[in-house]
């Protein structure tokens, strides 16, 4: 999912592996889309991509076509449609594709991943609008079901992370700045895998690889250091068959979570992220037959990420609207002498609308508190997970009580806004003398 035509709402793209080619659905910003254009490219595209790879700050489209072994790129007019596609020779079985500029010469370039042993992957750099060179192939010897690029030891350079099924392993390329890569860095990881994202997991600004294992049902987190090492792999259960994922904020705590799609069930695996690299129990959501892709992004302009799932079997792409709402994380806060609170809210969160908040679930006994009001978070440890360092208002609250103001007046749209909620408990008896207890609430200013 992306803005094809620059308009400023998302658009999606989706490849057909049966019918060989592209389908294109533009946007209308409220969750719906127009109905869909298709454009030929080669034999089976399994895996497809877009960025701009010709230079004219419009996004062109890229597949990876196994049937044909080659790769079609389609360059976008910037309208949303596309001229015809252009092949170029790639690998065997071509079978997914990533861009990115590997040489620093301001051209996209692209890597393109296969699972035959025998031309595991190719580089193919871009020779300026929108062409590309023949392909350079790496050293045979494994598969490359999957592949991701991105900057994993902070170098400036792009380096290349491959899921491969047949060993069982994820291995990491290091870029060297001018199309090549250096030996390989092999990891462990779970049966079968056969997709992988590099993510910040556990935000410490250092890209974490999450690899999907359809052999055993299961996503292995592998946290990252710098110098392209990793933490071992560690398991969590998804659905049947993950084959795809993706990772990104779905539940607007500005955390990284995690959707995989489930090939043998039929739906999708959403695993929530606490931010310290640990990921939630997997919660279902049914899509089409036999999901083999999944994207997110915002399709109806509420600032909350959505989701959108190809379903390969039944030809059909499944949007899913985030349902989060503006009150995006009303966490608990951390119990002590005043027990464990909750905040409640109502109304919303748009220029002078009245709101609410409840403060709920502490004891009689407590003294006056205070609501702090902030556009930005301090990440230290406190009770209730947020620190408001320069807040904008501090209001006093009873809790217990509802707390009623007006939204403030010219935060743009999308703006995150943190609330935090103290309370002077120094008078209680019961309980150990904490001081205070913090509540956080994290929402989006519509």
């Amino acid at each position: 999912m992306s803005d094809l035509d620059g308009d400023g709402l998302i658009d999606i793209a989706a490849a057909h592996q049966f019918s060989a080619d592209v389908w294109v659905w533009m946007g209308r910003g409220d969750g719906s889309f127009d109905a869909g254009v298709s454009y030929p490219v080669g034999s089976q595209p399994m895996a497809l991509t877009a960025g701009d790879v010709d230079g004219q700050n419009g996004l062109d489209l890229v597949t990876a076509n196994s049937g044909s072994g080659d790769v079609s790129v389609l360059l976008g007019v910037g309208d949303g449609s596309f001229s015809p596609s252009v092949s170029y020779p790639a690998l065997v079985f071509p079978n997914d594709v990533a861009l990115g500029d590997l040489d620093g010469d301001g051209q996209l370039d692209m890597v393109v991943a296969s699972t035959s042993s025998s031309q595991p992957l190719a580089v193919l750099l871009g020779a300026g609008a929108g062409q590309f060179g023949a392909p350079s192939l790496l050293p045979p010897g494994y598969c490359a079901d999957a592949v991701a690029l991105a900057d994993l030891d902070n170098d400036n350079q792009l380096d290349m992370a491959v899921a491969c099924s047949s060993d069982d392993v994820a291995r990491v390329f290091p870029g060297l700045g001018d199309g090549s890569f250096g030996p390989a860095q092999e990891h462990d990881v779970g049966i079968d895998p056969g997709a992988v994202v590099l993510a910040d997991i556990d935000g410490d600004n250092q890209l974490d690889m999450i690899v999907a294992n359809s052999g055993e049902s299961s996503l292995s987190v592998l946290l990252g250091d710098p110098g392209l090492a990793f933490s071992p792999a560690v398991a969590h259960p998804t659905g049947l068959n993950p084959t795809s994922l993706r990772s990104g904020d779905l539940d607007g705590d500005e955390r990284a979570d995690v959707v995989a799609t489930n090939f043998g069930t039929n739906d999708l695996s959403l695993l929530f992220g606490a931010g310290d690299g640990s990921l939630s129990q997997p919660q279902p959501l049914q899509a089409g037959l036999f999901p083999a892709a999944v994207d997110i992004a915002d399709v109806n302009g509420d600032f909350i990420a959505d989701l959108a799932v190809a379903n390969s079997f039944s030809a059909s792409v499944s949007v899913f609207t985030n349902l989060s709402g503006p009150w995006i994380d009303l966490g608990g806060s951390v119990a002590g002498a005043a027990g464990s609170a909750s905040l409640v809210a109502t109304g919303i969160p748009a220029a002078n609308l009245p709101v609410s908040l409840l403060i709920d679930g502490l004891p009689l006994g407590f003294r006056l508190g205070w609501l702090v009001v902030g556009l930005e978070r301090a990440d230290l440890p406190y009770k209730g997970g947020v620190l408001v360092p320069q807040p904008l208002g501090v209001l006093p609250v009873l809790a217990g009580v509802s707390l009623n103001f007006r939204w403030p007046i010219g935060l743009p749209p999308g703006t995150s806004v943190y609330l935090q909620a103290w309370f002077d408990v120094s008078g209680l008896q019961a309980g150990p003398a904490t001081g205070s207890n913090g509540l956080r609430a994290v929402v989006q200013s519509l």
